[in-house]
């Protein structure tokens, strides 16, 4: 999976899970949070700056979720 995120970098991984690990470590300060501690500041980011909630029940439904909002764009 490859995608662009809303900043224009480019971010890839096998799976949902890798995905957001690299999301995560592209990010000097939140490279050192727990991917979960990072799920939980991305989802209140989302909600500030886009004014929409997301669930981070599953990883997979997260990054759906991103899509659907903008957050993240599909490349491959």
């Amino acid at each position: 999976m490859k995608f662009l995120t809303a900043t224009g970098k480019v971010i890839e991984g096998d799976s949902p899970v890798e995905v957001f690990e690299n999301l995560k470590n592209d990010s000097s300060y939140d490279s050192k949070l727990t991917l979960w501690e990072f799920l939980e500041v991305l989802a209140l980011r989302i909600q500030v700056y886009y004014g929409k909630r997301v669930s981070i029940r599953g990883m997979g439904h997260l990054l759906t979720q991103l899509e659907e909002i903008g957050y993240l764009i599909r490349l491959e």
